[in-house]
């Protein structure tokens, strides 16, 4: 029966019209009003800019672009973003010249006779400007909604983003398959357009990602490696810098750090820092993809939703456009294989790359470099430096410490910062150092840092301990302050928190965190540690029974309550600094599936789809294995959100028609439906949407509207926006789509779609109710 109705009634010019109008019902009141806002504020903008200090010629400008029917205008109409142009062309001329928007012989007729061509010229001109100005200023207007105002614009400004980003890419590849060359990309600017740099490369003038260590800062020594990464860099070889025997702490970081740091001037284009966090568990190593988005987003400019939404190849691609011949700094930290960054490396000369590992691996083009613990002098004047000269006066006692920590810089400065801080005198850690195992191995480490941990306040062990309980790599301020009053019953301060971490980092314990984003308050600043010593925390936090599993569901509770305290337009900054922390906490339990799937809706509204992916995964793995077939198909259907259409290994479509199976088989037949239509949106199969809409037909018939108080009311009411949603996605301008979005909006019956069924029977006469 509904497939009879579809072919008979609609056909004919009045179709178009109506299937327009459609399309802006669709919208919904929100969308519909802040489009119009967007666009009266873009004109007010653009009348200002283009009139001056004439108030009275920009006022009149806005009245008469203004005087149409609000659903008439450039994108209430149902125009997208990135057609802007094509519609504000028309707009404007319907204004300015009111016949047929061209110029004619009889333009002109009541002003002096007519004008010359001269000033058909120069309206056309000015008519051109006005044209540019406006489009420029409508998409700066739905960009401060998306970004900054109410957000009701966000989905029309990601898909614009979407939408020019891969029109780019398109033109790029072709542009680089007639030139003959292999890789292609491209930068998008902050406001989603394509920029070039000196030269006609892609990307921003400079790229910056992550610091260089802090370790650099009292380095000494190590001449001749410093001398041999020289000679290396000057050969156009990569630097591979390997502790030998597997040992971490040796100054490989360090070392790179310092040397990079007396190249970098020479290397305008930018440096940029990863640490892949390869020990010391090896899988729980990132990997080129991981950091990829990252690197994108806060190195290269590119905003999230663009980088998100496209497959992983044309990330990479994207990538290699920007880098590519490119004079920069790569210090790739903390690698185990050459798989981890082997997709990263830039193509071609002018690039200087440096690679630190605990493990020997080939990597093309590069020179292995093997460092082993200080020559007993650079160990000497390491101490000393750290310590202070003046507190060394018997070198020969300092000569015994440095051996006795096998001279490992991590472990001289550990042992230093004793004796620079007064804790104990060089005579006293002297004694010390006497009694320590004899053979180099992980007891004698631990007993050097067991001793650095005695010597802290019970407010510093307690931080250091939450440093190995933590599964990521580092501690915000805010939340170590909430953790100490948890653990010693009483407030704890920021400024408290901050003293005790400062103390820490003065006793060589801890590093502050150069993270790649600016914190923006006290609570943000965030610390870490070498992960010799996160090791060593670890084991600390682990050796009492049942004190780890306390702080670390404590330290769940904590981010639960904020996740649920949360406003995404209100607390921006906190969900930044922290999303890492959280998501490395929330991915490593099974005991908080709903809280991660909060998670992962919180990183997906922020634009981190392939955090939110992670998020969505983690808590399947739970449901299935739990047996909860409700909820796997829950996750399932976000999962089908988040996955990038263009993936060919990420199909959202696969996991819809995995959640439509089992909303079957547990009899919720308006999910499955609810599903089925999903599927047709990102297929754009229209008689998939017919018949998903024939079957929600035959479970509710004429009283619907008087049933969406209860579940299944609001269930098929969910599945008739989607209904909605399909055809403004995929066009609405056929038959079928057309006849979709008269007959959601029929049942709908809300007064919003009164004018589209008012203008429908006006062209094609009444209409009987569909049979519903």
């Amino acid at each position: 029966m509904v497939e009879a109705f579809f072919g008979g009634r609609w056909a004919g010019k009045a179709l178009d019209r109506v299937g327009q109008q459609f399309r802006t019902a669709v919208l919904g009141t929100e969308v519909q009003r802040a489009l119009v806002q967007a666009v009266a504020a873009a004109v007010k903008r653009a009348a200002e800019i283009l009139h001056g200090e004439d108030e009275v010629g920009a006022e009149n400008l806005v009245r008469c672009l203004m005087e149409r029917d609000s659903r008439e205008l450039p994108l209430v109409d149902g125009t997208r973003l990135g057609e802007l142009r094509t519609a504000v062309g028309p707009w404007v001329r319907d204004v300015f010249v009111p016949v047929n928007g061209e110029f004619s012989d009889e333009w002109g007729d009541g002003l002096d006779g007519g004008q010359p061509a001269e000033a058909h010229e120069e309206l056309s001109t000015e008519i051109d400007e006005l044209c540019e100005v406006l489009s420029a200023e409508i998409v700066a207007a739905v960009r401060e909604n998306a970004e900054t105002g109410g957000g009701e614009l966000r989905g029309i400004w990601s898909g614009y983003q979407y939408e020019v980003t891969h029109r780019q890419l398109e033109e790029l590849v072709e542009e680089r398959r007639l030139y003959g060359e292999l890789s292609e990309g491209l930068w998008i600017g902050g406001d989603g357009v394509p920029a070039r740099v000196a030269g006609g490369g892609l990307g921003p003038s400079r790229i910056d990602y992550g610091r260089i260590s802090t370790s650099a800062d009292h380095f000494v020594g190590r001449v001749e490696q410093l001398a041999e990464l020289e000679s290396l860099r000057a050969s156009g070889m990569v630097g591979m810098v390997c502790s030998v025997g597997g040992f971490g702490g040796v100054g490989k970081t360090a070392l790179v750090s310092a040397f990079a740091k007396s190249v970098a001037d020479e290397y305008p284009d930018g440096l940029v820092f990863v640490d892949f966090q390869s020990y010391p568990e090896t899988d729980r190593a990132l990997r080129a993809e991981d950091v990829l988005p990252g690197l994108l987003k806060l190195g290269c400019g590119m905003t999230a939703p663009v980088v998100d939404r496209m497959s992983r190849e044309e990330q990479f691609a994207s990538w290699h456009a920007v880098i590519d011949g490119r004079r920069m700094i790569f210090l790739w930290d903390n690698v185990f294989e050459d798989e981890q960054i082997e997709p990263l490396r830039a193509r071609g000369e002018g690039s200087l790359t440096l690679i630190t590992s605990r493990n020997r691996f080939h990597v093309d083009g590069a020179r292995m470099l093997d460092l082993d613990v200080l020559p007993l002098s650079d160990a000497v004047a390491m101490f000393a430096e750290i310590a202070g000269a003046d507190r060394c006066g018997d070198v020969e006692a300092v000569k015994r410490i440095a051996n006795a920590c096998d001279r490992v810089p991590v472990l001289i400065g550990a042992m230093a910062a004793k004796l620079m801080t007064g804790i104990k005198t060089l005579s006293e850690l002297d004694i010390e150092v006497a009694e320590l195992p004899d053979a180099r191995t992980k007891a004698r480490v631990f007993s050097i840092l067991d001793d650095a941990y005695l010597c802290l306040s019970p407010i510093q062990q307690e931080i250091y301990e939450l440093l190995g309980t933590h599964p990521g790599r580092y501690l915000t301020v805010g939340t170590v302050a909430v953790m100490l009053e948890q653990a010693l019953g009483h407030e704890v301060s920021l400024e408290e928190a901050v003293d005790a971490l400062d103390a820490l980092v003065a006793r060589r314990l801890a590093d502050p965190h150069r993270g790649e984003v600016v914190p923006e308050g006290l609570a943000e600043f965030a610390y870490t540690a070498h992960d010799v010593i996160l090791d060593h925390a670890q084991y600390l936090a682990v050796s009492v029974a049942g004190k780890f599993t306390n702080r670390f569901n404590v330290l769940c509770a904590y981010y639960g309550m904020r996740l649920d305290e949360h406003r995404e337009n209100e607390d921006r900054s906190w969900f930044i600094a922290e999303h890492t922390a959280l998501l490395a906490v929330f991915t490593s339990v099974t005991d908080y599936p709903e809280v991660t799937m909060k998670l992962g809706n919180k990183l997906d509204f922020w634009g981190a789809i392939s955090d939110a992916k992670s998020c969505f995964e983690h808590v399947y793995d739970i449901y299935r294995e739990a047996g909860n077939r409700m909820g796997e198909a829950e996750v399932l259907v976000l999962l089908g959100a988040v996955s990038p259409v263009a993936s060919a290994t990420d199909d959202p479509v696969s996991y819809l028609q995995r959640a439509y199976d089992i909303y079957l088989d547990e009899g919720e037949v308006v999910k499955a439906i609810n599903c089925r239509l999903r599927i047709a949106m990102l297929t754009a199969d229209d008689h998939m949407a017919i018949s998903a809409l024939g079957e929600l037909s035959d479970l509710f018939p004429e009283t619907f509207v008087e049933t969406t108080d209860d579940e299944n009311g609001r269930g098929a009411g969910l599945a008739y926006r989607r209904l909605h949603d399909h055809v403004l996605i995929n066009g609405g301008d056929n038959i079928a789509g057309a006849t979709l979005l008269a007959l959601a909006s029929m049942v709908l019956g809300s007064d919003e779609h009164s004018h589209t069924r008012a203008e429908y029977e006006e062209a094609t006469g009444p209409q009987e109710e569909p049979d519903f």
